[in-house]
């Protein structure tokens, strides 16, 4: 196992915001289908399931708002 020392840690880019904005938006197109699909086999499970969606819904604004508010962090 390699151990990475602290300056070459820094020196990374972070990931982009909008790659985390990306995939928190594809959890929740994948939630709705996810709902659509068992709702033709089983619709109590499909409601079941729309508080996690919702909630999942409410957590991807939330951190869009975050974002928003943040000041853009340079790496230098």
């Amino acid at each position: 196992m390699r151990l990475i020392s602290e300056r070459s840690r820094r020196r990374r880019a972070p990931k982009s915001w909008l790659s985390y904005g990306a995939s928190a938006l594809l959890l929740d197109v994948g939630n709705a289908e996810l709902i659509r699909r068992t709702h033709r086999f089983a619709p109590s499970a499909a409601r079941a399931l729309v508080p996690y969606t919702g909630w999942c819904v409410f957590a991807t604004a939330l951190n869009g708002a975050i974002v928003r508010r943040n000041p853009s962090h340079r790496v230098s």
